[in-house]
């Protein structure tokens, strides 16, 4: 037989050489460290998200909260009212300021004085519509006997003040108010009492 074929028929014969270990440890080593790096690769994209979920919902919380605290400080309390030239136009700004009382009278028997004062910007105002929320008006002194009731109160005819709304809306009130000079005399007085009784005439509000 021919070297070449010598040689050939050795090498086939040969049994196969077993795999390095050393080469087998580097291999797991190496998958170890692939995944090692994929799972902190989603770490940070889960980290991410909850991020950037916790953002947003941070910022609709504050921007709820803005419109809240706006929303609060244009509201008043007392009420609302516009100025009005003698025309009937209106003119310039109005705004209800205060509103205290007086409340006087026997058991059942009782009136109360009010004070509305407004806020008026223009010279050419001749009177104010308003509506007012006496149910948020300040009480100044108190000597009635007895609790007021508003279901039974009324409103009593006044040179200053004429309401448009009925007796059973109490305590809101609608009306129409007038002042010589709304700079210098803002405030408008009238008078409500809970009982018939405790006035003679008849209530101004129907």
């Amino acid at each position: 037989m021919p070297a070449t074929q010598r040689s050939a028929a050795i090498e086939g014969t040969r049994p196969p050489v077993a795999a390095d270990p050393r080469a087998r440890v580097r291999g797991r080593a190496r998958w170890a460290r692939v995944a090692a790096a994929g799972l902190a690769a989603s770490a940070l994209v889960v980290g991410a998200t909850a991020a950037a979920t916790a953002e947003t919902r941070a910022a609709w919380t504050d921007a709820t909260r803005v419109s809240a605290s706006v929303t609060s400080g244009a509201w008043s309390a007392l009420g609302s009212c516009t100025a009005l030239n003698s025309a009937g136009a209106a003119v310039g700004t109005c705004a209800i300021t205060s509103i205290v009382y007086d409340a006087t009278g026997a058991l059942n028997k009782h009136v109360r004085s009010y004070y509305a004062t407004f806020s008026v910007s223009s010279s050419a105002a001749s009177a104010v519509v308003f509506q007012a929320n006496l149910g948020a008006a300040t009480v100044r002194t108190d000597t009635s006997v007895g609790a007021w009731t508003w279901t039974s109160a009324f409103t009593i005819a006044g040179l200053q003040m004429t309401p448009t709304s009925p007796c059973a809306a109490l305590p809101s009130l609608s009306g129409r108010a007038t002042s010589a000079n709304w700079a210098t005399l803002p405030t408008v007085p009238f008078q409500i009492a809970d009982a018939r009784s405790a006035v003679q005439g008849s209530p101004s509000c129907s």
